[in-house]
């Protein structure tokens, strides 16, 4: 598996791929996977110089979000649709769409638009049968050869994210974005300050343990050992907080962003040493 991300150039502006470039390169670094010998083609996506590979082939694929496979592949006592998700991946499946980016994460939050039910709260897992529904949405994806980005955080307030972490440590103080009370780039600036908030992260990297230690309750693989997913997002869409305009704070937290990114205790594996970040 591959930790990916995104960062923020000295021009204040994100640019993608940059962080999961360098979990790529780590990736191919020596004595990181299985040495015994095996016939069996890798199922995990490699990384060879600049290209993907899996199975000793280029890896391209036509790639789409469907965040919500988690929540539709709860059982219908729990609110799901799994007729409706397996539906939907047969679609993909038939239009050549083969990696899918899907919700990992969603906190318990105070925030106006944030959604509900969340996955979590204070770093604890509160629902478990979301989780249920990503070990089903997982199960499906490798029936059908398809592979799975899970993202971990969001720098957005729709599933609680960077803005709900701080909330919980700082004495519950948040900003609601589009609140006029707070005009743009408050909110986004509020968000930022996760890079630098030891306490959130801690969290934050609580809840990680969880969830990349995680073994699916459908297959009884480990999330560490399922080729299924090819990498992990640190966050959806992390960016510095503000571009500049009439504030004059470009950047402000460009120098804080990429760091978080880059510095293991932000990987999987660092919480969790039984998940690999290089394939296998």
């Amino acid at each position: 598996m591959l930790v990916s991300g995104q960062a923020v150039g000295e021009d204040g502006i994100v640019h993608f791929g940059v962080v999961e470039l360098w979990a790529c390169l780590l990736a191919c670094a020596p004595g990181t996977g299985d040495t015994g010998d095996t016939a069996t083609p890798n199922e995990f996506v490699e990384v060879d110089g600049k290209q993907f590979v899996l199975r000793g082939e280029p890896y391209r694929y036509v790639g789409t979000n469907v965040w919500y496979a988690a929540y539709l592949g709860r059982d219908d006592e729990h609110g799901g649709d799994r007729t409706r998700l397996v539906r939907e991946f047969d679609l993909l499946r038939a239009n050549g769409i083969t990696n899918l980016r899907i919700l990992g994460a969603a906190e318990r939050s105070p925030l106006d638009n944030s959604m509900s039910p969340a996955i979590s709260y204070r770093g604890e897992v509160e629902q478990e049968d979301i989780l249920v529904g990503l070990d089903f949405a997982l199960a499906e994806m490798a029936k059908r050869d398809m592979k799975a980005v899970i993202f971990l955080n969001n720098f957005w307030e729709w599933s609680g994210g960077m803005v709900t972490y701080l909330s919980w440590v700082n004495g519950g103080e948040y900003i609601n974005l589009g609140d006029p009370a707070h005009p743009w780039p408050e909110f986004a600036l509020f968000s930022a300050q996760f890079y630098s908030n030891a306490d959130a992260q801690a969290l934050f990297r609580k809840y990680v343990a969880q969830i990349v230690g995680r073994r699916n309750t459908i297959t009884g693989e480990e999330y560490a050992d399922d080729p299924t997913i090819m990498s992990w997002q640190l966050a959806n869409e992390p960016r510095p907080g503000d571009r500049g305009g009439a504030t004059g704070r470009r950047g402000i937290h460009a120098a804080r962003v990429v760091p978080w990114s880059l510095h293991p205790s932000s990987a999987p594996r660092s919480v969790a040493m039984s998940v690999p970040v290089s394939p296998r």
